[in-house]
């Protein structure tokens, strides 16, 4: 019987597609890793606090954001930028 095939002659057809199949997914994965780490580090925190302020003012200017919401989330925003310091809670006014 010609048709039939020895199973170590099919397993040794079938090892070079599934190595190359291997070899591309490990590459796509290093490439995916290496574009988003470097989509991090040019994210600088500073700049993305002003960037990210900026973003939310023009969503209030919009009206998608309430003037109240706003407020809040520069109040929380201010310590990470450097500005005014963080308002301070009925908590803490107690001696």
């Amino acid at each position: 019987m010609a048709g039939v095939q020895n199973s170590s002659e099919v397993l040794s057809r079938a090892m070079v597609p599934l190595i190359t199949v291997g070899i591309l997914i490990a590459v796509l994965a290093v490439g995916i890793y290496l574009v988003r780490s470097w989509l991090r580090d040019n994210d600088g925190p500073a700049a993305s606090a002003h960037e990210l302020l900026a973003e939310y003012r023009e969503m209030n200017l919009k009206g998608e954001l309430s003037d109240e919401e706003f407020r809040i989330i520069k109040g929380r925003m201010a310590p990470r930028i450097g500005g005014a310091s963080e308002p301070k809670r009925k908590e803490n006014l107690k001696e």
